[in-house]
């Protein structure tokens, strides 16, 4: 047989193991089972006695090890060594062959590149000191890493997905849990017509509210707005709807009820995090509505009367700040047949159009104005599409949460 014969027959047949081990790494579908098959592949074509495979993990450079198999004798030195010579080859984009510090193996760093040419690693092997690559395993290598870093991406995306799909399926539990928090109806209360609404921004929500029936006449309202929105936020403020029902069973005063409420979340949240609300005790008989409002405002009250509104402040900062050392006196609002009480998180009042102009509480007043005479969960609703048709096309930043207390005229 010719030199050429040869040469051709020993390229055949590399091809046809190329294939045959493309094929092995492609029949995998997870990322260990590929990476497993790559580096077993790789170490024994080419006479290796162990190796590693290397992702790229957050930074261009930042590698870790997805998986390694270490020669039957500690003969490689493994101190650091390798992982420095895996990021050099990465960042040189070369392939690498270098004396081990003992001299006890030749360590070759192989970078791994997807379609695109990103670098997605590295494929190191460890061979016998003094052993050098022939042009075929260099050939052989090159193709294998080309194959395998498709499958590596492949698997990786498989991963995400599964992944992804798993968060979903957990986020709509997460948001039904959420959701069964909120009222299915408004208490019955003589003299009085409630109405609620809420709407995330995201799958769940950073914002909650309750109407909890208080003693014989009494009302407890609670509106309730994490910082931020997503899933964190959403646990913050069942937590706050929990320890409020929990408060009712125990037949709790409204200061204790902030008391308790507000230590917990020092406890449990971190520094950054806090929750602003209206805690307030609606009686009924006196039409006095008692309330605190750590961090929460603008509070409307719509004046049947004069059809003029005011707009209360906080009265104190937002829950889970500071621990409570001294509460001060609650505030009173009284309500005159008629008379509108709105909480209204802040999703409503600085929703923005595409000019970036804010929704405001003056497009607030003009709806509730002019519907101050249907029921209150009409309001919400004509609240809630004043703001989408405010906001157009631009998405919902923030959650939209509405309560509304209507004092009924006299002659219902």
């Amino acid at each position: 047989m010719s030199d050429d014969s040869h040469s051709l027959e020993v390229k055949l047949w590399r091809l046809a193991e190329i294939l045959a081990a493309a094929k092995r790494i492609h029949s995998s579908l997870t990322l260990s089972e590929v990476l497993e098959s790559f580096l077993d592949i790789a170490i024994g074509e080419v006479g290796g006695e162990g190796g590693t495979i290397y992702l790229r993990k957050t930074s261009p450079d930042g590698l870790v090890v997805a998986h390694r198999r270490l020669p039957s004798k500690a003969t490689v030195d493994q101190s650091g060594h390798c992982d420095r010579l895996a990021g050099e080859a990465l960042k040189r984009n070369e392939t690498t062959q270098v004396t081990d510090k003992k001299g006890d193996a030749t360590i070759i760093s192989l970078p791994l590149r997807d379609e695109t040419g990103t670098g997605i690693g590295v494929l190191q092997i460890y061979r016998p000191a003094g052993s050098e690559l022939d042009d075929g395993d260099r050939l052989f290598l090159k193709e294998l890493s080309h194959f395998a870093s498709l499958s590596i991406r492949n698997a990786q995306y498989h991963s995400d997905s599964l992944v992804k799909a798993r968060l979903e399926r957990e986020i709509a539990v997460a948001r039904d849990i959420q959701l069964g928090t909120l009222p299915r109806e408004m208490p019955a209360l003589p003299g009085y017509d409630l109405a609620g609404l809420s709407r995330p921004a995201d799958e769940t929500g950073g914002d909650s509210f309750d109407l909890v029936p208080w003693g014989d006449s009494g009302l407890m309202l609670l509106l309730a707005d994490a910082t931020g929105h997503g899933i964190g936020p959403a646990l913050s403020v069942t937590q706050v709807r929990a320890m409020l029902r929990l408060s009712s069973r125990l037949r709790s005063g409204l200061d204790d009820v902030l008391r308790h409420i507000n230590d917990q979340l020092c406890d449990d949240l971190q520094s950054n995090r806090f929750v602003t609300a209206f805690i307030g005790l609606l009686h009924s008989n006196e039409h006095v509505v008692r309330y605190h409002a750590p961090g929460q405002a603008p509070l409307m009250h719509f004046h049947a009367a004069t059809g003029e509104f005011e707009w209360y402040g906080a009265s104190s900062p937002p829950l889970g700040l500071f621990p409570t050392t001294k509460i001060k006196e609650p505030n009173d609002l009284r309500l005159a047949p008629g008379d509108i009480l709105g909480l209204i998180t802040d999703g409503v009042f600085e929703a923005e159009n595409v000019a970036g102009n804010m929704f405001g509480k003056e497009r607030v007043a003009a709806i509730v104005r002019e519907c101050c005479a249907e029921p209150c969960i009409e309001t919400t609703r004509r609240l809630m599409d004043g703001v989408d048709r405010h906001c157009g096309t631009v998405p919902q930043a923030d959650d939209i949460t509405i309560v509304l207390v209507r004092r009924l005229s006299q002659d219902h």
